[in-house]
């Protein structure tokens, strides 16, 4: 603007209507409403000119609009700021048309930028327009207000949140220079009467040129929505919709396991992001909650995320086992778009717990971390794999009953409607503190636990899962319904309806048995306590043996010529000790001869005290004469006998003599012993006996004293040549 010459008697400019706003932060809109701000004059305005002609105080009755009034990012937004009476010219007059008036607008919150409208905008959306100056519409006296003035300007939304729009400087600029003078849109007028509102500070001190600051009072609240994803449950399976859920959050800060299958998954709806995008078109990260210090973006398998038409977006994603615990934040991006949705990220639970031993009746104090606030948690004593019998009552989603619910038994599937709602039966094992502790805000809680039971091995708990109905559709993003119910938290002691994360949690404790608590306090009855000595006594392994003795019964088919010495020595028919067989003599036959002698007995004792069995067997050589000749081992057959033996027989191994063992009980011998088959030739290995293994109802092991005989059969040839005999029988116990 061309600076011009001040007017003598020219007085500051004065205001056309009078009156105080109060404040009128509306979230939506200001005014119109009576507002006084602080004006400056300047006479010969010019870029170096920062001293006013005069400051006063602007009064106008102001409106102050968007439009849309809460946007969505990426939406263009109209702004309107307009006034009714405008500013006085004071003793001089202002001619028509020589006025643009320009607003600088403040966006702050989710968006920071200043915005600027301008009297020649479009007056609907804001757009540009051709400058020009339209302002007054008629030559103003040296008195009057200029009279009604509006501005309009756009900006395009962005950020997601919490946003303020505020007027920061208001000009009515004599020429149409502008806020940096540059070239005249009109011939204005004599006086350049340039006049400055400030949105903020001391009407008559604040340099409204210099010193503009945001209105507090001239100010709107709004929304930004920007690309959004909100939790709405957590649960279910990530590439599918079947059994959706298995708990509901009602807070913005859904806790999900790291790793359990039924509480690690994430399922997410949102708006305002790009259409038709699909799992690919997105990074999903978890985060700080500044969106910062991310663990590695999700892989395919972890997320299923898409967009319809008009950018919703609905989908579910996974907490991976690696997950960063404590508060974070799910950060979705998506092209340019990306969100960050506030989330607390749980462990697989903790516990802690004091004593660590104890004798029955111990109270031991238990503390459970990593849980999501507001879950019922069971913490047991437990015996391992001693559950007792369950019984389950099935009810509605709401608890009451129905005939569909009833009658279902423990490993029975009730419908979908149905779900096992105690009471939980479960004998002397149940060691379950009831009613359930509930996790308080830190993701802790205590209970005290009682060992009642002396076989407790440990101490146990597991957040219990809020039981949902079953969805097989996504979430309807038409309506405002949740898609699937849910039923309160049974604080019975169930452990049905564990969710995974904390199930198989457990902490070891250890009965004392030297100790115990009856009672406590004044109190008796009840069952009392027990404490228990331990009895130790080791059976040490033995052996497997066998001992022979002397069998004297006399050959069949032979005779007794041991007083015979020449011209062949001559051969008793009894068996003159343990290790001798004599099968007597006879004269060489016209046909073959048949002599039936007897093997000495042989007893066999297993005191291994194992479940092994055993094998009895012998093998002879071929008969050698002397002076000279032969028999083939072929000639010589046995049919054994194998019998357990009883209190009269079982001979002591142990003993010089043949006696039997005193006490023995022949009910303890073990079973599964036979004999071998009748007339097995020596030619071959020749089986005595066999003891499988068989084990006896009482000792549990294969032992026991067995006696095994039997005949021994020989058939001497025709003709055979004089000579005295001799073979060696070789009996192996295996």
């Amino acid at each position: 603007m061309n600076k011009k010459r001040l007017m003598a008697g020219a007085a500051a400019l004065v205001v056309g209507a009078v009156g105080v706003a109060g404040l009128q932060g509306l979230a939506n809109a200001y005014g119109p409403s009576s507002v006084s701000l602080p004006g400056s004059l300047f006479l010969g305005n010019s870029s170096s000119n920062n001293t006013p002609t005069t400051n006063n105080t602007f009064t106008d009755t102001i409106t102050f609009t968007q439009s849309p009034t809460n946007p969505n990012a990426g939406q263009t937004v109209a702004v309107s700021l307009s006034g009714a009476n405008g500013p006085s010219t004071g003793p001089v007059g202002v001619s028509a048309n020589g006025t643009v008036i320009r607003a600088k607008i403040s966006l702050t919150g989710a968006q920071t930028a200043t915005v600027e409208t301008a009297s020649y905008n479009d007056s609907t959306t804001g757009a540009a327009g051709t400058a020009a100056c339209t302002y007054p519409a008629t030559n103003i006296g040296t008195t009057s207000p200029e009279g009604a003035w509006a501005t309009y300007g756009q900006y395009t939304a962005s950020g997601n949140g919490s946003a303020a729009i505020a007027l920061n400087q208001l000009m009515f600029d004599d020429q149409g220079d502008g806020f940096t003078f540059g070239s005249n849109v009109c011939t204005g007028t004599a006086n350049n009467a340039d006049y400055y509102v400030s949105g903020g500070g001391t009407p008559g001190t604040t340099n409204a040129k210099t010193s503009a600051v945001d209105s507090t009072v001239v100010k709107n609240t709004f929304t930004i929505t920007g690309p959004n994803a909100s939790v709405f449950a957590i649960g279910g399976a990530v590439n599918g919709a079947t059994n959706l859920v298995t708990r509901v959050g009602g807070t913005t800060s859904l806790a999900a396991a790291k790793t359990a299958t039924n509480v690690g998954t994430v399922n997410l709806r949102g708006t305002v992001w790009d259409a038709n995008k699909v799992s690919n078109d997105f990074t999903v990260e978890f985060c700080n909650t500044s969106g910062a210090s991310c663990d590695p973006a999700l892989t395919a398998p972890g997320k299923v995320l898409s967009t319809d038409g008009s950018g919703q977006l609905v989908g579910r994603v996974r907490v991976p086992a690696s997950a960063t615990t404590g508060a974070r934040a799910i950060k979705l991006t998506q092209g340019t778009n990306s969100s960050l949705t506030p989330i607390t990220i749980i462990g697989t639970g903790g516990l802690s717990i004091s004593p660590s031993n104890g004798g029955p009746g111990t109270v031991v104090a238990t503390t459970g971390s990593d849980f999501s606030p507001g879950e019922a948690i069971l913490t047991s004593a437990y015996i391992p794999n001693a559950f007792g019998t369950v019984t389950y009552y099935y009810a509605n989603l709401d608890g009451s009953q129905n005939a569909i619910c009833s009658g279902y038994a423990a490993g029975v599937t009730a419908p979908n409607t149905c779900f096992a709602s105690g009471p939980f039966v479960r004998g002397n094992t149940n060691q379950y503190v009831s009613p359930l502790p509930i996790v308080g805000s830190g993701g802790t809680y205590t209970a005290s636990v009682t060992v009642a039971d002396s076989n407790t091995v440990g101490i146990q708990n597991g957040a219990k899962a809020k039981k949902c109905s079953t969805v097989t559709t996504e979430y309807d993003y038409s309506t405002s319904a949740s898609p699937f119910t849910c039923a309160n938290y049974n604080t019975t002691a169930d452990i049905s309806n564990l969710e995974g994360q904390g199930a198989a949690k457990a902490v070891a404790f250890t009965v004392n048995q030297d100790r115990c608590v009856a009672y406590t306090g004044d109190s008796t009855g009840g069952a009392g306590c027990v404490t228990k000595q331990n009895v130790n006594v080791s059976v040490l392994q033995g052996n497997l043996t066998q001992r022979a003795y002397v069998n004297t019964a006399a050959t069949t088919g032979s005779t007794d010529q041991s007083s015979v010495s020449t011209p062949v020595v001559g051969t008793t028919n009894v068996n003159s000790d343990a290790t001798t067989v004599n099968l007597g003599t006879v004269s060489t036959p016209l046909a073959p001869k048949t002599i039936v002698g007897t093997l000495n007995d042989i007893t066999v004792t297993d005191n291994r005290g194992g479940t092994n069995g055993w094998t009895l067997s012998a093998t002879a050589v071929n008969f050698t004469g002397t002076p000279s000749g032969t028999i083939s081992n072929g000639a010589l057959t046995a049919t054994p006998t194998c019998v357990a033996a009883d209190a009269t027989n079982a001979w002591d191994y142990s003993n010089a003599n043949k006696v039997a063992i005193s006490g023995f009980d022949a009910t303890l011998n073990a079973g599964g012993n036979s004999a071998g088959s009748a007339a097995q030739a020596f030619s071959g290995t020749v089986n005595l006996c066999t003891k499988n293994t068989t084990v006896n109802a009482t000792t549990g092991s294969t032992g026991g004293v067995y006696n095994v005989g039997g005949s021994l059969t020989l058939v001497v040839p025709a003709f055979q040549k004089a000579a005295r005999y001799v073979s060696t029988i070789t009996i192996t116990l295996a």
